[in-house]
């Protein structure tokens, strides 16, 4: 007796719709997608109930012909590609035809969209993955989608779901990422009826320091480096801001976010021994390099892309940074007078910052340091922890009444050597706004 059956339609929808749609933020994510790939210029999302009520996203695009909504709905039905070679030269967002079919498998969607020119609208019904009406309408030229009743068909996806703050965290996310791959769109984000927060079209210099929180411009890192097939560019905030998490890292793969491991890694790395153990870089990083070295077919989301000879753009994205860092005004020259050992250090620095370090243990070498720039220290927390990973410092001993130079270094878990008293024991002392190097000259 045979076992093994074709499934029918209505289970096969919602199988494919489990893989596109997993959370409101999903659905999110794949309207603004369209949106974007219609030229659209401003959009609009407006949210009730964590997305659970009410997903609205309202675009002013170019809209659908009256003749295709029907068919928008039918899975694999897509304007992006029409060929097997058009999948590999994906330049837009969407291309698998399963956005709209697989929201409307889960939820009552209601599509209202016209085309530049057309005399009026289109407005189409569908529950459940099953069209129930196409009915001319009066409304401008763009694209309105509205979802309610997420999951209805699939209750047992609701208790996967976590708090609404965190389902709205993960939409106003997924609204960011957005801002950032389209910086000359307008976006509008609302929850509940609320005030709209609102990106206004601008540059990508501009969306970055506003995605990364920057108080000013000059906190950013600017990396700008060739790499095999094309170009990676972007933004690192300064490493005395790092953060705890890595909520804000933000990698593109020509235009498209997307959560890439490899080069989020490459990033880092490039900010290795310059952020303290236990915190991560801030950054935003767009890799724009030839369609075929993409493949873009890889995740029902889109969410994560395969690259071509990836060990080599991983390396140059890494050096890339790495050079950038390295290049920027990260680490400030001190002076500092040597004192008899065991006697401790008063210290004192410009930026306002006063502390005494411990007495040096026998035979160390204790330092009074004086800053020869203002202190960059967070407002809220003026004394830091002591330094961790010192990398090398250019220091003067005092020995028997002469002066010497010499080179000492202080690693994660080694002994501090010469450096023992040098602000290592005096919280905010010499910490350099790199978190990660201090030269000091006796």
């Amino acid at each position: 007796m045979s076992r093994i059956r074709v499934l029918e339609p209505a289970v096969a929808d919602r199988i494919a719709a489990g893989e596109v749609v997993e959370r409101p933020a999903s659905v999110v994510k794949e309207l603004l997608e369209n949106a974007l790939d219609a030229h659209a210029r401003t959009i609009v999302v407006e949210v009730e109930g964590a997305g659970l009520g009410v997903i609205r996203v309202i675009d002013d695009g170019e809209g659908i012909a009256a003749e295709d909504v029907a068919l928008a709905f039918e899975r694999f039905a897509t304007s992006k590609i029409a060929t097997l070679d058009d999948l590999h030269r994906v330049q837009c967002y969407g291309f698998r035809g399963e956005a709209l079919s697989s929201i409307a498998a889960v939820a009552h969607v209601v599509l209202t969209t016209r085309q530049p020119g057309a005399p009026a609208a289109v407005r189409a019904v569908v529950v459940g993955g099953r069209v129930q009406s196409v009915d001319p309408h009066g409304a401008p030229p763009g694209t309105t989608v509205e979802v309610r009743r997420l999951f209805h068909t699939t209750p047992a996806r609701l208790k996967f779901l976590k708090s609404p703050a965190r389902e709205q965290a993960l939409i106003a996310d997924t609204v960011l990422r957005a801002t950032l791959a389209a910086p000359e769109v307008t976006f509008r984000l609302a929850f509940d009826g609320r005030a709209p927060t609102v990106w206004p079209a601008a540059s990508l210099p501009d969306r970055v320091v506003a995605a990364l929180g920057a108080r000013d411009p000059d906190e950013l890192i600017a990396v700008q480096a060739t790499v095999p097939g094309g170009c990676v560019r972007g933004w690192v905030h300064h490493p005395q801001r790092s953060r705890a998490t890595r909520s804000a890292q933000y990698v593109f793969v020509n235009g498209r976010p997307v959560h890439h491991a490899a080069l989020r890694r490459a990033v880092e790395q490039g900010c290795a021994q310059l952020v303290p153990t236990g915190r991560f870089p801030a950054f935003a990083v767009f890799l724009d390099i030839a369609p075929a070295l993409v493949d873009v077919n890889v995740h029902p989301r889109k969410l994560e892309v395969r690259l071509r000879d990836e060990g080599h753009l991983v390396g140059a994205v890494a050096g890339a940074v790495r050079r950038a860092l390295l290049a920027a005004p990260l680490v400030r020259q001190v002076t500092a007078t040597a004192l008899p050992a065991g006697d401790g250090a008063g210290v004192a620095a410009r930026g306002g910052l006063t502390s005494r370090s411990e007495a040096a243990p026998a035979g160390s070498l204790a330092l009074a340091v004086h800053e020869g720039a203002t202190a960059y220290l967070p407002e809220a927390n003026p004394r830091l922890p002591p330094l961790r990973p010192l990398g090398q410092a250019q220091v003067e001993r005092a020995q028997a009444g002469q002066r010497a130079g010499g080179l000492a270094e202080r690693r994660v878990g080694e002994p501090t050597r010469a450096l023992v008293s040098l602000g290592l024991d005096a919280p905010g002392v010499l910490r350099s706004p790199a978190s990660g190097v201090v030269r000091s000259t006796l």
